[in-house]
């Protein structure tokens, strides 16, 4: 008996297709549809599956005019990351069947600078600003706690908080993995300074990461406790593993209604779903009231944004984010938080209103000398008398400075 398999070539296609991720899949096939789409609609007379036969020269000069004429439904033009992605996914189609690149290939070139073209275009329209994800604010994430939205002392806040703590320390995309995390998935370690941390067990696949030779096996975050903080991240996850149904292997399980803080079991042996999953940021951004109603994607950029604040490098970051390439993270850098943005608010404000108050004093300080036009009126000779005159008190006086005030002079004059 052979220790080899046979296999079939559709079973290794299968494989092929299984290094991308759902959501490469997903561009690749929507992209095919549009340029399916175009072609049935102008009525010209081409296929797909032609252009992956054809010339180069001829590719060139049909995707030259699709981004040019390139609209949605609605005859409205494409957002630029949607025009982005729709070329993404014709790049991996024919780079698959046919073997070229239309995006680095010099031969595409005059294609390619129509589609540079089109972004211009777009981004004149209004229709070229990418929206990223929005980063909690500083007093948001101050809130969710001081709420009690993110307590221990109830299932529902407990998972609240573990669910929040674990995807920000370990940086996780949105929804990726998050249903099909395990109890076991999670350990709790020690250190060789003997400081308590949490580690993830089991390197799933991700977007960016796809299990190749590239990939590195010694990326994984960990989550350190913090002593003494009745906030610690470690504590928190522990309580939470102990409270998790024996009988059900899922790390996210569905709270009771009804405990009791004695009870050795908090969540019944039924997992959470994954749509329920997928929306918990917005359920804790509406129990706790906060600015605004974030995603799970917010909590990843959040932490992010918080590394980049306190100085660590691009390439330390996207160690642990698994971004491919410190340009992926660049937005983040370059976003200005609510405090930051509040602060330099009141820089400029203080600057301008520090002006205007001096211009005010100044203002003030001329109508108080317009009040001594009476001293015109004193003859020069009578002056010239009084300088004169010998200095009677010798003593030093003190000196006294003032600024911003207003000075009355009180003086008797009597010419005669």
């Amino acid at each position: 008996m052979t220790r080899f398999v046979n296999t079939s070539d559709a079973e290794i296609e299968e494989l092929l297709e299984g290094r991308n991720s759902k959501n490469t899949s997903n561009v690749i096939s929507m992209a095919v549809k549009i340029i399916r789409d175009y072609f049935e609609d102008m009525a010209i007379n081409i296929s797909v599956e032609d252009l992956e036969n054809d010339s180069n020269e001829k590719l060139n000069l049909v995707l030259r005019k699709f981004y040019a004429e390139l609209r949605k439904k609605n005859v409205e033009l494409y957002s630029k990351s949607s025009l982005i992605s729709i070329r993404y996914g014709l790049q991996r189609h024919f780079l698959k069947l046919k073997g070229v690149d239309i995006i680095n290939n010099q031969e595409f070139k005059s294609a390619n600078d129509v589609f540079k073209a089109c972004l211009v275009k777009v981004k004149r329209e209004g229709k070229g600003e990418t929206k990223h994800k929005d980063v909690i604010s500083e007093e948001d994430r101050e809130k969710m706690y001081s709420t009690g939205v993110l307590s221990t002392s109830a299932p529902s806040t407990l998972q609240n908080k573990v669910f929040f703590e674990l995807l920000l320390f370990f940086c996780n995309r949105g929804r990726e993995n998050v249903r099909e995390m395990e109890k076991n998935d999670f350990q709790i370690c020690i250190d060789a300074q003997g400081k308590r941390f949490v580690k993830q067990n089991i390197s799933r696949l991700t977007k960016n990461h796809r299990g190749d030779t590239a990939d590195s096996d010694d990326k994984s975050p960990r989550m350190y406790e913090e002593p003494g903080n009745e906030r610690c991240p470690v504590n928190s996850f522990e309580k939470y593993l102990a409270k998790l149904h024996p009988d059900n292997k899922w790390l996210w399980q569905k709270p009771r209604e009804g405990f009791e803080e004695e009870d050795s079991v908090w969540f019944c042996n039924v997992p959470v779903g994954k749509n329920t999953l997928g929306n918990m940021m917005q359920k804790i951004s509406k129990e706790a009231n906060l600015s605004k109603m974030y995603t799970n994607h917010c909590i990843r950029a959040t932490c992010i944004s918080v590394l980049d604040e306190c100085g660590y490098e691009a390439r330390h970051i996207i160690g642990l984010s698994g971004h491919k390439s410190e340009s992926s993270i660049k937005h983040y850098a370059s976003c200005l938080n609510e405090s930051k943005k509040r602060n330099m608010s009141t820089a400029v404000s203080s600057k301008v209103l520090s002006v205007t108050r001096k211009t005010v004093a100044m203002e003030n300080t001329t109508a108080n000398f317009e009040q001594l036009d009476f001293l015109n009126d004193i003859d020069d000779q009578y002056l010239m008398n009084v300088l004169e005159q010998p200095v009677m008190n010798t003593k030093p006086r003190p000196q006294n400075f003032f600024t911003n005030c207003s000075v009355t002079i009180n003086y008797n004059y009597n010419k005669d």
